[in-house]
């Protein structure tokens, strides 16, 4: 084997570890940028839009997702970087919840039906599963309008970012779900957002219904004080202060009392 052999394979092989240095390089500041960013979201919502965002800079990805299952056989897009398709279902696109995927042409590919119209400019895609325990299947979706725009590198990388964010996602609902257990026993849960998460959704409408519950009781109690303390003269002042109290709580119009006369007719 002659000098100029050896020197270059010996080049070959200096760049294929540039490249690998250059590649672990990337995914560790991506993976530190993520996770201290999501540490610091003050909700799973937030968390979530954090790691579209840095997911789709890192892999300069015209799109990325997160979906969660639809059905038996879609998914729908939960949260995404491109705003006009949040909510999108795709009914043939459950197969990129169960491993890690990479595309070179979505186009190529037979889904059994018409790829939605919003995705048809896109081309290559990855897709790697998101676990979160006791959620449903969730995957993190890229995708390129360019063809084959991804690479082997780029599957393991939004592999690992997904196995972080499951991480700090799961951490985030433990913080959610303390929270609102710790308003439910101080009773001040109407302090929370309006906004429900997407994670534990459930819970916090539960949260919400006990909230609503108590306040309302705690109303009827000090309506029914009112109405015991008030003098004979002042009576009437009161009947029609609790009615308007409960309009108010029930979001009523109008709230009326109604009373028998002698002859079996309701008058108010």
């Amino acid at each position: 084997m002659s000098e100029q052999e050896d020197l270059r394979i010996a080049l070959i092989e200096l760049d294929k570890l540039r490249r690998r240095e250059g590649a672990a390089s990337r995914e560790n500041a991506t993976l530190l940028n993520l996770l201290d960013a999501m540490t610091r979201a003050g909700s799973s919502d937030t968390a979530a839009h954090i790691l579209v965002d840095i997911c789709a800079k890192a892999l300069e990805a015209d799109l990325v997702a997160l979906v969660c299952l639809e059905g038996t056989e879609g998914v729908s897009f939960n949260i995404c970087s491109v705003e006009d398709i949040v909510g999108l279902t795709w009914a043939t696109g459950a197969e990129l919840l169960h491993r890690p995927r990479r595309m070179v042409n979505i186009h190529k590919r037979n889904w059994g039906t018409p790829l939605p119209a919003c995705l048809c400019p896109f081309h290559a895609l990855l897709a790697t599963p998101l676990q979160i325990e006791g959620e449903g299947a969730m995957a993190l979706v890229a995708m390129s309008k360019t063809e084959a725009n991804f690479s082997a590198i780029d599957l393991q990388l939004i592999t690992r970012i997904a196995a972080l964010a499951g991480q700090a996602l799961a951490a985030q609902r433990l913080v959610r779900r303390n929270s609102l257990l710790a308003s439910l026993i101080d009773g001040s849960v109407q302090s929370l957002p309006d906004t429900e998460t997407f994670l534990d959704a459930p819970l916090e409408a539960v949260s919400r219904a006990f909230d609503r519950m108590t306040h309302a009781q705690g109303v009827v109690v000090a309506l029914n004080d009112e109405l015991l303390r008030a003098p004979k003269t002042q009576i009437d002042k009161a009947i029609y202060h609790a009615l308007a109290r409960t309009g108010e709580l029930t979001g009523a119009d109008r709230v009326y009392v109604f009373r028998r006369n002698a002859h079996g007719r309701l008058e108010n």
